[in-house]
């Protein structure tokens, strides 16, 4: 486990930021004031960062909780409330003090000035701090599969069996298990939902979807394109997710498809490796298989001291479920928390995050200040869901796959792109309602029967007959409604971008990857469309632009699948 570190309090950051406020600033010392703050938010960001990443390598830890909570409720509310005294101070400069490469920072620092309230500073401590506990309850979560306890992250191995009756018994002890939490993570949504409810009215703000969209900083659209989002996706991918289940169902050889019949390999490969250590192995080659300047960026990850480790991979009981990186500025670094066994869903997941901190290495290489590296997580994802698609094209020479196994890996790729966008649209409409149409006096059955609702409009023909309770609680078990509320469209729209790169990547696989690493270096220097025109792609989510990469990925699809049964 990593070696404890000493809990920053309020005195390690007050001085610095009672400074820069009592400095002059003027047009001709304001770049290196930026500066300076920049460097004080990155020592605050990289304190919470490893605080984070040791409570979640560890959540029976009552003292790492402690350590994080005393943290955010008592360092983050102050620190926010000296970071919006200063954005104030730099915007009474004149707008043309700033390099125009800082326009678009300048643009998002006054839409957080505007949207600050101080007297949501605490009860957004409180809220931040009460959503962390759904890592606590999910980490705790265990089950027996014949005779052997094991995690949720260790049971998706076993929903990958070629033996049903295996594939079944694990999908069934994992609902019940997840059914024990039911009535405490319905509380614990209810609760977080009458806070953000108070969030909203405190701010003058109709509604926390209103609110809230601002704090994303989502300046370049509207929560009416996201439903248009929404409604394209309905329209062009849902019926081509039907007709794949189909193939999957008649290549199983099944009456109806089930739940637990979604994650295997229809061609009956086994996971590819036997442990963590070489699935990083594995990451490490395909990395630097798309580029060398990858594979050196991974090591530079991989190859820490054992008390200070940035890559935690491996599944165990007690760690947080699911998966990310989050960046160390100060170190020059990123770490990456995951829970693998061994599976190719677990490749993908490891290049997903390597991606993240390909794009965190990027910016630290250029130098960005702290506030002008994210131009929001639209964006964001493009960079982790790109590499996964890249690092395809490598996956026989690089990760050791058959030939065969390559060809089926990119089939199930594209099949699970086609399954995961009304899965995205289906929780992004969830939210909607429960932030703007939800009533007042809602309760837990009301959260479910809506999901249940949105479930069978973005997913009808899945077969869930018999376990509609366990359907609409789909919602508890990612951690997003909980810790990242509305953080779920965002990869939907990443999907475009990233379905671009790859394609260029087939006519042009250099120049694909330089075009992808020359926008991870433009940090938020440009509107979100400009993003998206950077690596060659349109920011729009319209049917025009879904239906024409649906109708490339059929065509991927078809082409894999008569490659992988050849």
């Amino acid at each position: 486990m990593t070696a404890p570190q000493p809990v920053p309090t309020w005195d390690s950051y007050a001085d610095r930021y009672a400074a820069l406020d009592a400095e002059l600033l003027t047009a001709d010392t304001a770049q290196a004031w930026l500066r300076r703050w920049s460097d004080l938010d990155e020592d605050l960001l990289e304190a919470q960062v490893r605080l984070e990443f040791t409570s979640d390598r560890d959540t029976s830890s009552q003292e790492k909780r402690d350590a994080l909570t005393a943290f955010l409720r008592d360092v983050l509310p102050k620190a926010q409330v000296a970071q919006h005294q200063l954005q104030r101070r730099l915007l009474d400069l004149p707008e043309d003090a700033l390099p125009s490469e800082l326009h678009q920072m300048r643009r998002r620092l006054r839409n957080q000035a505007d949207v600050f309230h101080a007297q949501n500073v605490d009860l957004n401590a409180e809220t931040n701090t009460l959503a962390n506990t759904f890592n606590r309850i999910s980490g705790a979560r265990t089950i027996d599969v014949d005779g052997q306890e094991v995690t949720f992250a260790q049971a998706g191995r076993l929903l990958q069996s070629s033996d049903r009756d295996v594939r079944e018994r694990t999908w069934r002890a994992m609902q019940t298990r997840a059914l024990q939490d039911r009535d405490t993570l319905n509380t614990l949504m209810l609760d977080l939902l009458a806070r953000r409810h108070r969030l909203a009215s405190q701010a003058g703000m109709p509604n926390y979807l209103a609110l809230h969209w601002l704090e994303l900083n989502r300046l370049d659209y509207t929560p009416d394109d996201a439903r248009a989002f929404h409604a394209a996706i309905e329209a062009e991918v849902v019926p081509l997710a039907a007709e794949l289940r189909e193939v999957r169902r008649a290549a199983l050889g099944v009456e109806s498809l089930r739940p637990w019949d979604l994650q295997v390999d229809v061609h009956g490969f086994p996971p590819p490796f036997e442990d963590a250590n070489a699935l990083v192995d594995a990451a490490e080659r395909v990395l630097q298989a798309v580029h060398p300047r990858y594979g050196e960026r991974f090591r530079h990850l991989r190859n820490r001291p054992a008390a200070d480790p940035w890559l935690d991979v491996e599944a165990r009981p007690g760690k947080a479920g699911g998966a990310y990186c989050a960046p160390l500025p100060v170190s020059r670094g990123s770490v990456i928390l995951q829970s693998a066994t061994g599976t190719h869903l677990d490749l993908t997941v490891l290049l997903h995050e390597a991606g993240h901190a390909m794009h965190g290495a990027a910016l630290l290489e250029e130098g960005h200040l702290q506030f002008n590296t994210w131009v929001g997580s639209e964006f964001g994802e493009v960079p982790s869901q790109a590499m996964e698609l890249l690092a395809l094209a490598h996956l026989e020479s690089a990760a050791g796959y058959s030939k065969k196994r390559a060809n089926a890996a990119v089939a199930k790729q594209f099949e699970d792109i086609v399954y995961t966008l009304p899965r995205l649209a289906l929780n992004d409409a969830w939210q909607h309602w429960l932030y703007t149409e939800a009533p007042g006096d809602v309760t837990g059955e009301d959260l479910e029967a809506k999901y249940l609702e949105l479930a069978e409009r973005f997913e009808p023909d899945l077969d869930w007959s018999g376990f509609e309770a366990e359907r609409a609680g789909g919602w508890r078990l990612p951690p997003h409604a909980f810790i990242y509320p509305l953080y779920v469209l965002d990869y939907a729209y990443a999907w475009l971008g990233a379905l671009d790169v790859w394609q260029r990547s087939l006519d042009d696989p250099a120049g694909a990857v330089e075009a992808y690493e020359a926008a991870l270096r433009l940090g938020g220097s440009r509107s979100l469309p400009q993003m998206f025109e950077a690596v060659g792609s349109r920011f729009s989510g319209d049917r025009k632009q879904v239906g024409a990469l649906m109708a490339r990925v059929r065509e991927v699809l078809q082409m894999g699948e008569r490659r992988a049964s050849a």
